[in-house]
């Protein structure tokens, strides 16, 4: 049966648009939060810095009950209200007890700062975790407000406020110490600066929000409460997001309760790591309002094509850096923390490849949300924190970072792969058609091989970016050369025309011989 060619076109296009500007936003708030790590790697004792990680860690799995879950629950549930009293409604519940909650978050880490400070030992963590709360309560707040706009496919405020302003604050505050020899870099500095950044990202999210939300949820007559509702779908993603963020840290809390000296080598390794997941983080934030849509109108069809095609586009970036940091781990750590991190490789390699195997499967998760099925992300959470937790309470004792990172790559890969799994057998919605699977093979085995030779001689740091460059080349090369270009390729290059506003006819001529037999031919303009 044909797929709706429309549908899937706007679909796509939406997808592309926001997937390309969160992608671009995820890339600076990359780049920056490395430029913060290394300057505080840097200039920071070893203690300090150990104690800044730890604290972050803590904070964050805190935060994620300030949360209450209510972000996803807005970006799934506003696509599916069909009135402006309905929305307002779901707004303003949400605001109410997401503020108050985001309020919460400072205030029980301040009075719980001194409690966590001595079961780490460290009366560092106690300011670190005090200060870095009052962050995570600015990052939660901007988070819920940006998400009301998610819901309406808007996805540039999140990308701002959210990705970018923090972040650079956090490293011209950083830079401006540096470069002054009278002041320094010290670690009560540190925290403030990090705290100040993210005050300053809520205040502009705020100032946006009251200007614009009007213009695209008009005032009007009170609204029928949604309170209940709004509370009983959110309660299993508080669950989801609490499990999401213990299973990305407990076992880095369990390292730094066992073995507190590693802790930051472990995360300067597990920082690399979490470069592989970023196009499918971002990928996710509009596929989840993108489905509800489809899915609420009956295009069930389009919904499936762009979750194809927008996950096997996304491992143009992932294959490339997991095959980097698993095969040269050395010459990656060394590029970017310098010779006193490169040579403890094992975790990076375990890690990476547990990052990469989670990507695979797309935004599962968010598609899960897309039509309902909360309750088993909440199960699949459960059970991937507890994975986590066991595996660490067992590994990291007598194997440190090196059994920290085997817990998180399993982890790491059960939240989304139980998700995938489900889909596949409740749904029969999947990526893994012949047109993703076999370039993706076709590209690992052979640069597998020829990176395994190159660990045997010396690799240049500049040179594993231009390399990560060519592997995502092959990558395209191997989608055209296998003959997988299929009609989600095609609609896509159109989109991605129309955002260039240039025909790319030699693109077209390329996959129109790389089109697999019986895929239509690649069409022309975008929507």
């Amino acid at each position: 049966m044909a797929e709706p060619a429309e549908p899937s076109r706007s679909g796509l296009n939406v997808v592309t648009r926001g997937t390309l500007l969160l992608f671009a936003a995820t890339l600076v708030f990359i780049g920056a939060s490395f430029v913060w790590r290394v300057l505080l790697v840097r200039t920071l004792s070893a203690t300090d810095w150990d104690a800044f990680s730890d604290s972050i860690a803590i904070a964050s799995v805190v935060a994620m009950v300030g949360g209450l879950g209510l972000q996803n629950t807005l970006a799934r549930n506003l696509p599916y209200t069909t009135s402006d009293p309905e929305r307002r409604a779901l707004v303003r519940t949400a605001l109410l007890y997401g503020g108050l909650s985001c309020v919460a978050i400072p205030v029980a880490l301040y009075f719980a700062g001194p409690a966590i400070g001595a079961a780490t030992g460290s009366s560092a963590v106690t300011l670190g975790v005090q200060i870095i709360g009052l962050a995570w309560g600015f990052y939660e707040a901007a988070t819920l407000l940006t998400a009301i706009f998610q819901g309406f496919e808007v996805v540039w405020p999140y990308a701002v406020f959210v990705y970018v302003v923090g972040p650079v604050l956090f490293v011209g505050l950083l830079g401006a110490a540096y470069a002054d020899p009278a002041l320094g870099i010290s670690y009560p500095f540190a925290l403030g600066a990090y705290a100040a950044a993210y005050g300053i990202a809520f205040g502009l999210a705020l100032a946006y929000t009251w200007r614009s939300l009007p213009t695209r949820l008009p005032r009007g007559s009170r609204a029928p409460d949604r309170t209940v509702p709004t509370l009983l779908f959110a309660l299993p993603l508080l669950g989801v997001a609490v499990f999401s963020y213990l299973n990305g840290y407990a076992d880095t809390i369990v390292l730094g309760t066992v073995h507190f000296s590693e802790v930051g080598t472990y995360v300067a390794s597990l920082t690399l790591v979490r470069l592989l997941p970023i196009g499918v983080t971002a990928l996710s934030f509009i596929m989840l309002p993108v489905t509800a849509r489809l899915l609420r109108t009956g295009e069930r069809a389009a919904a499936e094509t762009t979750f194809a095609t927008a996950t096997k586009w996304t491992t143009v970036f992932s294959l490339p850096l997991f095959l980097i940091f698993v095969f040269l781990p050395g010459p990656s750590l060394l590029l970017v923390y310098g010779p006193a991190y490169s040579s403890i490789t094992l975790p990076l390699m375990i890690a990476g490849t547990g990052g990469f195997l989670s990507t695979i499967v797309g935004p599962s998760a968010a598609v899960q949300i897309a039509l309902a099925h909360t309750r088993l992300l909440l199960v699949n959470a459960s059970v991937s924190v507890a994975a986590d937790v066991i595996l660490a309470l067992v590994l990291v004792p007598p194997y440190g970072m090196t059994g920290s990172a085997i817990a998180w790559a399993i982890a790491a890969v059960a939240y989304p792969g139980l998700a995938a799994a489900e889909l596949a057998y409740l749904d029969r919605i999947h990526p893994f058609r012949r047109t993703y699977v076999l370039p993706l093979i076709a590209t690992a085995l052979p640069a597998a091989l020829l990176l395994t030779g190159l660990r045997f001689v010396h690799v240049p740091g500049w040179s594993l970016i231009v390399l990560g460059a060519l592997l995502a080349v092959f990558y395209v090369l191997m989608i055209v050369a296998t003959r997988s270009v299929d009609q989600g390729d095609s609609m896509l290059l159109g989109i991605v025309e129309r955002l260039i506003g240039h025909r790319l006819d030699f693109a077209r001529r390329i996959g129109a011989w790389g089109l697999r037999r019986g895929g239509a031919p690649p069409t022309g303009g975008g929507p």
